[in-house]
């Protein structure tokens, strides 16, 4: 039985793959079959070597063996690339152990990310940086993490909304993330810029405390 059914799941969608008169590749990652005959599924659909993005919900009507049969489809965005902006704050209010302590962190999210997704780094500072800019080299995102020292002032909200202009050219999903102890002290620009600019192109903030002043 279960396995009659995983048949129809993947010749369904190996029909929806030629329908589509493309060069699709389904990878299934997952398979859950607790609740029949109901199954959920986590899969990997690519088009060309590349995350295939379509309509998020469908609902497929076919026949097997002469009994019609409903394929329905939920795929939030699994298949849409991460874009990731990293701002970390390297200001001198972070020496010491708070320091260490983002740099471990941002090791630990450059790890978490896909093949397919990417990510880049902003350095807080005195003057602000973009440390490393999109890139799906985890190795290069590594190197220029363990390359920062803490020094000068924090102009944060400035390295927020430099972040932010550089993610609205990109495409996939995309979230900034914040590493800071929180204090801003330089910056021209403003908390309502940022979160309109954000708002208005879908752009998720995250925010990661460090530090004995973090607010």
């Amino acid at each position: 039985m279960r396995m009659h059914k995983t048949f129809i799941i993947l010749a369904a969608a190996a029909a929806l793959s030629s329908a589509l008169n493309a060069q699709l590749r389904l990878e299934l990652h997952e398979l859950d079959m607790q609740s029949l005959p109901r199954i959920r599924m986590r899969v990997l659909l690519t088009e060309n070597g590349k995350p295939f993005s379509a309509q998020s919900k469908a609902v497929y009507r076919f026949s097997q063996n002469g009994i019609p049969s409903t394929l329905r489809v939920d795929c939030p965005d699994s298949g849409w690339r991460n874009t990731v902006a990293m701002v970390l704050d390297n200001s001198v209010s972070m020496l010491g152990l708070s320091l260490q302590g983002l740099k471990d962190a941002a090791h630990v999210m450059v790890d978490s990310l896909r093949p397919e997704d990417e990510a880049a780094l902003f350095a807080v500072g005195s003057v602000n940086k973009l440390l490393r800019d999109f890139t799906s080299a985890k190795d290069s995102l590594h190197v220029s993490i363990d390359t920062l020292k803490a020094a000068g002032g924090t102009p944060l909200y400035d390295a927020i909304l430099a972040a932010l202009e550089r993610s609205i050219e990109r495409g996939g999903k995309k979230a900034l993330v914040i590493f800071t102890d929180g204090v801003d002290n330089q910056s021209k620009t403003g908390l309502a810029e940022i979160r309109a600019l954000a708002l208005k192109h879908g752009i998720k903030l995250f925010t990661i405390g460090y530090g004995s002043g973090a607010v």
